[in-house]
């Protein structure tokens, strides 16, 4: 984001497109947007949501048999790098590594909310979002919160006694923006997964209504969501690693 990084932390991109559920949907689009995707995407499968009933019978609980639906379609490249997902009133583009400059990025999502128009007609966008996921792996655990602050600025300030070695962390925050107008959602965390210490990034901007109704209408309003999201990327990180990762040093 922002200056090319020749060792970036991201993990997954993702734009998504909730529609007013009062509009039109038909069981039939998602087949008919994938013939019209295929060759970009062309390997298919269904994903199932699970739906228990819980019911009652002369006042006591009654669970109906678990039963299946299908949830959405997934659409994917040959090697993962990229996906569609298309279901009731919802339209996702993921992008995983090795990701694209953002205009590549921004084209791959302009092509598929073209062909999904040219499926099912133009749907009101009650949601629209982008959202950067990236991973920092440390070279070993932290024992203090404090010496997270080597890679980020945000660390929780944990003194006497709680000063004490830090096995998880979370944070959220949600931040208002004007230009587009919506809410960040900022989302930091430790982990530590199959023994390798990393640091969570997560940003997600959104705009409920974002009242857009052309494709340059999304354009614009996917330029302005990237730069916010990549300002609070670079003010998230320490300078020092920031400079690190933009000569791949880190």
């Amino acid at each position: 984001m922002g200056e090319k990084l020749q060792k970036p932390p991201l993990v997954e991109a993702l734009c998504e497109l909730r529609f007013d559920p009062a509009s039109p949907w038909d069981m039939t689009f998602p087949g008919l947007l994938y013939e019209r995707v295929r060759n970009d995407f062309p390997e298919r499968v269904q994903v199932d949501a699970l739906e228990i009933d819980v019911g009652s019978s002369l006042g006591r609980a009654r669970l109906a048999p678990v039963q299946r639906k299908v949830d959405r379609m997934q659409f994917s490249r040959p090697d993962k790098s990229a996906m569609v997902q298309v279901g009731p009133h919802l339209l996702t583009v993921n992008h995983l590594r090795p990701y694209p400059t953002w205009d590549g990025f921004r084209a791959l999502i302009s092509h598929v909310i073209e062909e999904h128009e040219r499926v099912a007609g133009f749907l009101p966008v009650k949601r629209l979002g982008l959202r950067y996921v990236n991973q920092i792996e440390l070279p070993a655990r932290p024992q203090k919160a404090r010496e997270l602050s080597r890679w980020i600025n945000l660390v929780p300030q944990l003194t006497r006694g709680l000063d004490r070695p830090v096995r998880g962390l979370y944070q959220r925050y949600e931040i208002e923006h004007d230009t587009p107008a919506g809410v960040l959602i900022h989302q930091t965390g430790f982990v530590v997964q199959n023994a390798i210490p990393a640091l969570l990034l997560d940003l997600d901007f959104g705009s409920e209504n974002p009242g857009v109704k052309t494709m340059a209408d999304v354009s614009c309003w996917l330029d302005g969501a990237h730069d916010r999201i990549g300002t609070s990327f670079i003010e998230t990180l320490n300078p020092e690693y920031y400079e690190r990762i933009k000569k791949g040093d880190a």
